[in-house]
């Protein structure tokens, strides 16, 4: 069984609103009243957005995130990703895709107005970097546990203790069905 999910987190989260992740990702209202778990969020069967908090942090995740984002050179960034760049005036932001069926694992670090990273492997190779690497990314290796560490870095908790032992609810968000 594969592991695959994607999503955004950022430092600083209280400073970002859910309508601003509404707008950029162009979601619906949420009901009020669909929460789920972080579990359930990253599971394949999860095909909304979902919006969750801890500590100051804002964790959004969602598998249709990462095709929102570029993870390619500055003249192929996205709409989104200009709008991570200005967001990320407010605190450091992390965009990730990791597929371990595909051996995908991406991300992009936004800091300071600008997107100052990005590193994508597929198929177990790296296929784009650019920017120097970031305090982050300590201790990483090439396999499926890339990006969990690069999340635990972000986050200062454990990827399990984000996903299973905090008891994060997550608000769901439908997609529009324009997007």
């Amino acid at each position: 069984m594969g592991f695959s999910f994607g999503g955004i987190l950022f430092r600083n989260g209280r400073s970002v609103q859910d309508d601003t992740i509404r707008d950029m990702l162009k979601l619906n209202d949420p009901d009020g009243t669909s929460t789920t778990t972080m579990e359930e969020a990253i599971s394949h069967e999860f095909n909304d957005v979902g919006m969750a908090r801890t500590d100051d942090f804002l964790i959004v995740i969602g598998h249709n995130i990462p095709f929102s984002l570029s993870f390619e050179g500055e003249d192929k960034l996205t709409g989104v990703d200009r709008a991570l760049m200005t967001l990320s005036e407010k605190g450091d932001i992390i965009g990730v895709l990791s597929d371990s069926v595909s051996a995908t694992y991406t991300y992009s670090i936004f800091s300071k107005g600008k997107r100052i990273r990005v590193s994508k492997t597929a198929g177990g190779k790296l296929v784009y970097e650019s920017g120097k690497p970031t305090g982050y990314e300590r201790d990483m290796d090439n396999g499926s546990n890339r990006l969990m560490k690069l999340i635990e870095n972000f986050t200062g908790h454990n990827y399990s203790e984000l996903v299973f032992d905090l008891g994060l609810k997550v608000q769901v968000y439908k997609l529009k069905k324009n997007y």
